[in-house]
């Protein structure tokens, strides 16, 4: 018996505002699979982002 890595999907949009996703309930943008991917999932509507790529770090 082979043992298999877990395949973990993560998914990152960069600044795009929690409110506009249909599954934070904006029925209006047309995302087939990620309510899917969410339903069942962690989604987080929060985040710290300390990286010094080209502005102050960033909290959404």
């Amino acid at each position: 018996m082979t043992t298999r890595k877990p395949c973990v999907p993560f998914l990152m949009a960069d600044q795009t505002a929690v409110s506009v996703l249909p599954c934070h309930g904006l029925p209006v943008v047309k995302t087939p699979y990620l309510p899917q991917l969410a339903n069942g999932d962690m989604v987080t509507g929060s985040a710290y982002c300390n990286s010094r790529h080209a502005r102050p770090p960033a909290l959404s």
